[in-house]
């Protein structure tokens, strides 16, 4: 997902877990296995 959003092959609008949101964004931020996301995470109130 990382890849494709960094090439702008698509615009992530959803994600569905079971975890809240902010626990998500941090989580995409510092992912162990991809590295961290070089841009700002962000989340706000749907």
């Amino acid at each position: 997902m990382k890849g494709a959003l960094k090439r702008n092959l698509f615009i992530s609008v959803f994600i569905c877990d079971i975890k809240d949101v902010p626990t998500l964004a941090a989580l995409f931020a510092v992912d162990s296995h991809y590295s961290r996301w070089s841009e700002e995470v962000s989340t706000k109130d749907s």
